[in-house]
């Protein structure tokens, strides 16, 4: 069978590890969540796994873990932040590369060599090349 698994790392650096769809009756009326630890990333599946073991007595074998990593809102905002930042910049080099490319052609439909290009703009003549060939 196969179960959801939710690990985040606490502060002193040991994952926790929590199977949302273990629960057993605390008191109170409260729902316990079946909770174990790790003490690194990489045991985190193979103790998740013994813990839903020792839980419903499955035998390892037949227990598998698809392990969703929990992190701080404010990280995941940074992270998303940082992707839509890059996006932006990948359109602006495309951009940038398209304005090159059609200063390159300009001057040399001008008549200009690749070598004075090359002068002109501070690059070698094999960049103006490439730039020319990127078109």
């Amino acid at each position: 069978m196969n179960y959801d698994v939710n690990a985040y790392i606490d502060t002193d650096k040991v994952w926790t590890i929590e199977v949302p769809s273990l629960t057993s009756p605390a008191p109170g009326g409260h729902e316990t969540i079946a909770t174990g630890l790790a003490t690194s990333w990489s045991a985190v599946e193979g103790a998740a796994r013994d813990l839903i073991s020792v839980w419903t007595n499955e035998p390892l074998a037949d227990i598998d873990v698809t392990v969703h990593v929990t992190v701080p809102n404010d990280i995941i905002k940074m992270w998303q932040e940082g992707a839509r930042a890059e996006e932006i910049g990948q359109r602006e080099l495309q951009h940038a590369a398209k304005l090159k490319r059609g200063a390159v052609h300009a001057l040399r439909s001008a008549g200009y060599t690749e070598a004075a290009v090359g002068k002109a703009f501070g690059v070698t003549q094999q960049r103006v090349n490439q730039i020319r060939k990127s078109a």
